[in-house]
């Protein structure tokens, strides 16, 4: 299958890639602005848009595009383009002057993605896949000594950022939203005690043990079983069509 995945956001489509062509896809990730330090991948320029062929790709991952859908739609116009939506994309704290972004999944007959369960009050029809992790990757290699404040990242180019984390003993996360993040998954695979603060567990499947969260993540993030859940359910709406 030949694959394309548009926004490497937080490295999420990137990490898809890698498991996605290591069962033998085609795959490329693009990006729409110039390369960003937290991110791998092509750049994505305004006239590569217009001159690209999107329909020589099975499908089409656009990451978090929802608030600019308008060449979405026009350019790429093909029923291959799966919306995948990863948070600000949807509950609009980047939109000024709104409280939330429109309800993409009104605006677009085509299918959705959600990373996280709270994003399911947006696009009630669309179908939740946790955010995936290399667990090969994220694995730790040393005792950390102090602990990491979620502030303390935003400095961090993303190549650096596993040896970062590993430097810290403890993970400790308060964001106002009711999901945990990319970054707490992360920690979680490094099996960093943590402390995750605001959390709806009743969201989730289950809760994990915070003092030892690895085994959760590998449940529910590993990135075998999400490109995995990912195949399924392009499989089931091909037959569906």
């Amino acid at each position: 299958m030949k694959i394309a995945h548009i926004n490497n956001v937080a490295n999420v489509p990137y990490t898809l890639a890698k498991e996605q062509e290591r069962r033998g896809h085609e795959v490329k990730v693009f990006n729409l602005t110039k390369s960003h330090k937290y991110w791998s991948g092509n750049i994505l320029k305004p006239w590569d848009r217009l001159r690209m062929n999107w329909k020589e790709y099975d499908v089409v991952f656009a990451h978090a595009c929802s608030v600019v859908p308008a060449w979405l739609d026009k350019v790429i116009g093909v029923d291959n383009v799966i919306y995948w939506h990863h948070g600000t994309d949807v509950r609009g704290e980047s939109l000024k002057g709104n409280e939330k972004a429109p309800d993409s999944c009104k605006l677009h007959n085509k299918p959705h993605i959600v990373s996280t369960p709270d994003l399911l009050k947006y696009c009630p029809t669309a179908r939740w896949i946790p955010n995936p992790i290399d667990l090969e990757y994220w694995k730790s290699s040393n005792e950390g000594k102090t602990t990491l404040d979620l502030g303390l990242v935003k400095e961090t180019p993303w190549q650096e950022m596993r040896d970062f984390l590993d430097r810290y003993a403890w993970f400790r996360e308060f964001k106002g939203y009711p999901v945990y993040s990319y970054l707490a998954t992360q920690a979680m695979a490094f099996n960093k005690p943590m402390t995750l603060e605001g959390i709806d567990w009743s969201l989730y499947p289950e809760q994990p043990d915070l003092m030892k969260p690895r085994e959760y993540c590998r449940k529910y993030h590993d990135v075998r079983s999400i490109v995995t859940a990912v195949d399924d359910l392009l499989f089931e709406w091909e037959a569906n069509k």
